[in-house]
């Protein structure tokens, strides 16, 4: 069973310019096995180092190791759930991960991918911003053990230090799970304009989210949506050699061609 978390409005700009995953069903796998054994799940992050706040990208990849052709889930990647994320810092015990929009894409019916004896296919994922899961609706005992289990909400790697990284994959009818091993980053402390930059984007970890998912958590009018905007774009002109200003302005781009399109679709007002 998925995990619901999020809000309404960023959902509905995900159905309404939702894209493909990058994969395609492929032919039918009616005669395969229906098991992931002799699937082998694999994680790698792009760089081995990285600054506190900056955004970690992930390939997540499953070969066929085995004979015989494995039916692999058609919603292989993060957004419908069957690949999940896990992190743990230094020593500490792996807790789950849910990054923006993560396993909030509703599946369709759909056939399987059949990955062919000694095939691999891919998917990537990103790291930044972490929703929590909501437990005050549950007693003491239960919700202490929900958040054992779960990172809570606001920036994933938080602190300095050495972090583990492992993906999650769970086959059709999430019956069966596998687990890649684990892959290390070591995440520093930010120098110079990126301790500047840094000094500004974690006192509020929905400018993370908005780095993420290429536009802000709430409605993309609303004040506090605009606010966060104009503080992105303070960062990107003070500190335009900073670790962050990549990712910053592929986000403020993305965001503002979002607009655009809503803007042609009268959903919301032209910008002033």
């Amino acid at each position: 069973m998925k995990t619901y978390v999020g809000h309404a409005w960023p959902m509905a700009l995900m159905v309404l310019f939702a894209g493909g995953s990058g994969l395609s069903a492929g032919q039918s796998v009616q005669r395969a096995r229906p098991s992931l054994e002799g699937a082998m799940l694999d994680v790698r992050a792009s760089a081995p180092r990285y600054v506190l706040g900056e955004l970690v990208h992930l390939d997540i990849s499953v070969t066929n190791v085995s004979g015989g052709v494995i039916p692999l889930p058609a919603g292989f990647d993060v957004w419908e759930g069957h690949v999940e994320v896990a992190i743990a810092f230094e020593d500490e015990p792996f807790r789950n991960y849910r990054g923006p929009g993560w396993g909030l894409r509703d599946a369709l019916p759909h056939e399987a991918i059949a990955l062919q004896a000694g095939t691999t296919v891919q998917t990537d994922a990103t790291i930044l911003y972490s929703h929590g899961i909501e437990t005050r609706h549950l007693n003491k005992r239960v919700a202490g053990e929900v958040a054992a289990r779960n990172l809570e909400e606001g920036y994933a790697l938080a602190r300095p230090g050495r972090y583990r990284i492992k993906a999650v994959l769970h086959g059709a009818g999430f019956v069966e799970t596998i687990e890649s091993h684990p892959t290390e980053i070591i995440v520093d402390e930010p120098h110079g304009p990126d301790r500047d930059a840094w000094a500004v984007l974690k006192t509020d970890p929905e400018y993370g989210y908005f780095i993420q998912a290429g536009g802000p958590m709430g409605h993309p009018d609303s004040k506090r949506s605009r606010q966060i905007l104009a503080v992105l774009e303070r960062i990107v002109g003070d500190y335009p050699r900073s670790r962050y200003a990549e990712s910053l302005g592929l986000a403020i781009s993305k965001h503002r061609e979002v607009r655009g399109r809503l803007e042609e679709l009268r959903l919301i007002q032209p910008s002033r």
